[in-house]
């Protein structure tokens, strides 16, 4: 430490009084208050401390308030950083190192100040203690300017991070597009090639036709899929609205995908309970359900078992399919029902298709002014989707009951 006439400059000398330093102070103290910074002057053995004017209006006392004790300036500190400023205490009493520390205040009206704390250590001739002096600075704009610009920064690295994100998925969107509008081509192409070499014959020719319908069907089913989300990407989805009872849109579904399920051997349970009618599109109404089954069957193994469940809760139509299959990851379990959002996004995952379908129920459901959410339990353990739809009042379902009966 530099020694200054023989004597360390941080020690007082013998006939210097806690009092005469107070009066040595005065002057720089009226500078300092002018400056508005606050000035205060710690006697170590006394605990009492004096405080200049713009100390006292910095911590929100008023002139002449301040009751010197040092218990009084530990309440003022924000209680997460009493132990800050302790601990840069200690530092400074140890090492004999300048005191320097950033902490909040709370005032009395319970503002939060931050303020920036510099301050010197003076020791007797034992090398103990006995005072400090120091100064306190009102640094709030400068940290709420340093969060504000922390909190900028992190929003637009989170920007950028979602656009590449946003980006990178796209972009696997298009190469799985690409790939899955020419598998159904693949076959089509070459059993209409060896269909016109006339050489089949008629169980061949059979099998031929019934492969290329299917796979013209799994083109349209790709293209009607992409029109779909080009018009929900666009706003223009339009519902054509009118009385539906759910059960028959559900018992249609199943028929579409009964084939399916019976081909995989997989158990269909179905309960429908009378549950009144809902206003909807029966034509939107149906691909959200034959989405959800056709979702269910396509990853439910051999053998396995997909319930479907609808009954009435509250002024609700509840739907429900619980499957057994694959399951879905608690990861990617929030982004089940995004658009351009695969588990697994690559081309050679074990299932086909464009993966649209759940994002499109989605959308579907709430053009519905209903809900929907998906649980699992983890992977192999299942899936449950879930579809809650708004009941029409009880007068309107009996009058179209009553119309129903006339007609017939």
């Amino acid at each position: 430490m530099p020694i200054e006439n023989g004597q360390d400059k941080h020690q007082l000398a013998p006939d210097q009084s806690f009092e005469t330093g107070l009066h040595d102070l005065e002057d720089l103290w009226l500078i300092l208050d002018a400056a508005q910074i606050g000035a205060w002057n710690w006697n170590i053995l006394t605990g009492q401390t004096h405080w200049s004017a713009s100390m006292e209006a910095l911590y929100g006392f008023s002139p002449g308030t301040f009751d010197g004790s040092f218990a009084t300036f530990i309440d003022c500190l924000h209680p997460d950083d009493r132990e800050i400023v302790n601990q840069a205490l200690y530092t400074a009493f140890t090492t004999q190192m300048q005191y320097e520390v950033e902490f909040r205040i709370v005032l009395s009206n319970y503002d939060i100040r931050w303020v920036l704390s510099k301050g010197q250590v003076f020791y007797n001739t034992d090398a103990q203690p006995i005072r400090m002096v120091g100064i306190d600075l009102d640094i709030t704009d400068r940290k709420q300017a340093e969060l504000e610009r922390d909190r900028c920064l992190k929003t637009t690295q989170a920007a950028l991070l979602e656009a590449q994100s946003a980006h990178r998925i796209k972009d696997e969107f298009l190469a799985i597009l690409s790939h899955e509008l020419r598998s159904p081509l693949n076959p089509i192409l070459g059993w209409t090639k060896i269909l016109q070499s006339g050489t089949l014959d008629s169980a061949r020719i059979s099998q031929a036709l019934a492969t290329i319908e299917r796979n013209a069907k799994c083109q349209v089913q790709l293209i009607d899929d992409l029109l779909d989300m080009a018009r929900i990407l666009r706003g223009k989805l339009s519902l054509n609205l009118a009385p539906v009872d759910l059960r028959d849109v559900i018992a249609s579904a199943i028929d579409s995908i009964g084939a399916s399920a019976t081909e995989k051997s997989i158990l269909l349970r179905c309960t429908l309970g009378r549950v009144g009618l809902v206003s909807g599109d029966v034509v939107r109404l149906h691909q959200i359900i034959w989405n959800l089954l056709s979702n269910a069957v396509k990853f439910t193994p051999k053998g396995g078992r997909i319930t479907i469940q609808l009954k009435k809760v509250g002024h609700q139509a509840q739907l429900t399919v619980k499957d057994t299959g694959c399951g879905i990851d608690a990861d990617f379990l929030p982004h089940i029902f995004q658009f351009f959002r695969q588990e697994d996004a690559s081309i050679t995952r074990n299932y086909g298709g464009l993966e649209l379908g759940l994002a499109i129920v989605y959308q579907f459901v709430e053009a519905h002014r209903g809900s929907i959410t998906a649980r699992s339990p983890g992977k192999d353990q299942g899936a449950t989707f879930t579809v809650v739809l708004p009941l029409l009042p009880d007068e309107i379902e009996s009058t179209q009951s009553t119309g129903l009966k006339r007609q017939n």
